[in-house]
């Protein structure tokens, strides 16, 4: 098996493209071409029937969707995309697709709305099934962009960075420019946290005590409440941190102070003041951190807890580290005490930065999410990518060599440039691919019945 990345596919198809020197592709457009040929490779290696990409499951693990005269149909595993065959386990006899004239008397299958339909008996015989799954999404990573700060960086969100200067609390716009200084001599102690919203943010000083700073009117009141944040936003609870005894019920509030959920905090931590994020369906995700190997948990709607993920400490910057270590964006799980992940996708190594500041958005414009303080400089932060370059395992040298001229050939048409010789090329690679496929006697019938003539089916 070999091993590749998005970067080497993407460098490759540059090199033929005459491209590597050049800025005419941007990463958006970069990302949307690779995964659009890596769709095409997908689908002309499953045109050819090659097996490599090909997964199976058996008729006894689908769930029986409907039972009809003659007919059963059974829902499609999640992942199905297009099928191969079905076929009787031990025998190997192929169950063809019903024709459109055919009766249903007759072991014949059919899919339907998602739904795998089985005719004439054939929902009773052992059956093996043979899919091709759902092509995965190519993600490749932007580089970083390294942007002066004042002072010292606390949170990010969006274009907005919030830093802490000589008693002022400091708002700026990094794409525009546009900065608000507030006053917060009024703190006791030096501030060690900071958390920013829309509208507001909340600092945690050295004595730890919260306090709510409102960036129109720059006012700043003492206020020690659980603080999360999620797309942005902020969110608080009617309660402090710290205490030992809470109500049945808590209301959380966003930073309108609209209430929009009220939950119990049993079998929460109540130690740290930032520490839980929600998702659209307002399950809450708490970091608990009062164990040997702190992680968040889930508590959905019913009160049902669950663990979502178990932090490895190792390579942890500094003791804050657990103050602001995960946000949902979009539907997405950021987080990280050292290493830094996306839904367990890694995007950066502990050893590549000083601290993180924080998550501010998943921009698929230009693919930035997360910032943090670099190593060796002052006065700065690196805003880094919040995609990774997607692990690619290929059974050899084909599939890298044809996607590369496919994306190549792609960067040559958006530039309106003559790629004839490319696709020559990759005419020749996928010929000599052809000639390495291994053929089945059944191949030809299997293809006409499952395709028939031309038509996938998706799941």
């Amino acid at each position: 098996m070999l091993h590749f990345t998005t970067r080497d596919i993407v460098t490759r198809a540059r090199e033929l493209a005459d491209l590597e020197n050049s800025n005419f592709i941007t990463w958006s457009e970069n990302m949307k071409l690779l995964d659009e040929s890596y769709k095409k490779l997908y689908q002309e290696a499953i045109n050819e029937s090659d097996k490599y990409y090909l997964t199976r499951c058996e008729l006894k693990d689908l769930v029986v969707a409907e039972r009809r005269e003659k007919e059963v149909s059974f829902y499609l595993p999640e992942n199905f995309y297009q099928l191969h065959s079905i076929s009787v386990k031990g025998s190997g006899r192929q169950i063809l697709k019903k024709a459109r004239t055919e009766d249903s008397s007759s072991a014949r299958y059919d899919i339907e709305n998602n739904t795998l339909v089985l005719y004439g008996g054939a929902s009773s015989l052992p059956l093996d099934i043979a899919y091709y799954p759902v092509p995965k999404t190519l993600t490749l990573k932007n580089s970083p962009v390294t942007v002066s700060v004042e002072g010292t960086p606390l949170d990010v969100n969006g274009d907005m960075v919030l830093s802490v200067n000589d008693g002022n609390a400091i708002i700026t716009n990094i794409n525009t420019g546009w900065t608000k200084s507030i006053d917060i001599s009024s703190i006791s102690g030096d501030v060690i946290f900071g958390i920013l919203g829309l509208t507001k943010f909340f600092l945690v000083s050295s004595n730890l005590t919260g306090y709510e700073c409102n960036i129109k009117t720059g006012t700043v009141t003492s206020n020690s409440v659980f603080m999360g944040k999620k797309d942005g936003m902020l969110y608080y609870t009617s309660v402090g941190w710290g205490s030992s005894v809470y109500p049945e019920t808590v209301s959380f509030y966003n930073e309108y102070d609209h209430i929009v959920t009220t939950r119990s905090l049993a079998g929460f931590d109540t130690a740290l003041p930032f520490c839980f994020s929600l998702d659209d369906d307002l399950n809450i995700y708490w970091l608990k951190s009062d164990i040997a190997a702190p992680k968040i948990i889930k508590k959905d709607t019913d009160g049902n807890i669950s663990d979502v993920v178990t932090f490895d400490l190792n390579g942890m910057h500094g003791s804050y580290d657990l103050w602001k270590c995960f946000e949902i964006i979009k539907g997405s799980l950021f987080y990280g005490a050292a290493d830094i992940f996306c839904n367990g996708v890694k995007l950066l190594d502990h050893k590549e930065f000083e601290t993180l500041i924080g998550f501010n958005k998943m921009d698929f414009d230009t693919g930035y999410g997360f910032a943090v303080t670099p190593l060796y400089e002052e006065g700065v932060m690196q805003i880094h990518s919040c995609f990774a370059d997607t692990e690619l395992d290929f059974p050899n040298n084909f599939y890298f060599s044809y996607l590369a001229y496919l994306l190549a050939i792609a960067y040559k048409q958006k530039q309106n440039a003559d790629a004839t010789l490319l696709i020559q090329r990759a005419n020749d690679e996928y010929a000599q691919f052809l000639t390495s496929i291994t053929r089945d006697v059944a191949e030809n019938n299997r293809i006409q019945n499952v395709y028939g003539g031309g038509t996938y089916y998706y799941g």
